[in-house]
């Protein structure tokens, strides 16, 4: 879980200035977050409460797939609308990146029949961890001033006509609703 806070707050850091897609991006991570949660725990009282360890587990699991998918999303999104990363939540990223895209694969192979008990992929994980946790420290050793921040990005631009054209469409919308209910 821990890991998943870690993206939310590469969202949160790198979204703060866009203040309308940071709101639609939270938004999405915690019903995400709720829809992974709930999986979890339905699975978990289906088998009757058998196994807290392995519930534990699977919604790891669960969550780090789920970090697999928004890697991409996030990344996409940084280079769509041109969101400058500073050194620190570029470290920050890339470690993430790196973790997340080692243990998803990681799982795919150890889910396979055969390979519950393989020396690689045993010490794949930790390595992987420590490596990560380097990067992290390199990275975030010193605090790096973010790239300043220009004075409207595309994105917002991009928001505001949206919600201009979302608020045009359901003013007609409402307008045609209450000529049909007029007698």
């Amino acid at each position: 879980m821990a890991s998943y806070g870690v993206v939310i707050e590469i969202f949160w850091q790198s979204l703060r200035h866009n203040p309308g897609v940071a709101r639609v991006t939270r938004r999405l991570l915690s019903v995400v977050f709720v829809v992974v949660v709930t999986y979890a725990s339905l699975d978990l009282w289906q088998h009757g409460f058998a196994s807290l360890p392995r519930a534990t587990a699977d919604l790891g699991r669960y969550l780090r797939y789920v970090e697999g998918a928004l890697l991409p999303i996030m990344l996409w999104l940084f280079t769509r609308y041109r969101i400058p990363l500073g050194r620190n939540l570029l470290g920050l990223t890339l470690g993430n990146a790196f973790w997340i895209s080692v243990n998803v694969v990681n799982f795919a192979f150890w889910s396979a029949p055969g390979n519950e008990s393989s020396f690689v992929l045993r010490t794949l994980r930790p390595a992987s961890y420590v490596i990560t946790v380097a990067v992290w420290c390199m990275a975030l050793w010193s605090v790096k001033a973010d790239p300043v921040r220009p004075a409207e990005s595309e994105i917002e631009r991009d928001y505001d006509v949206l919600a201009a054209k979302t608020r045009a469409i359901l003013a007609r919308t409402s307008n045609r609703l209450v000529k049909v209910m007029k007698p």
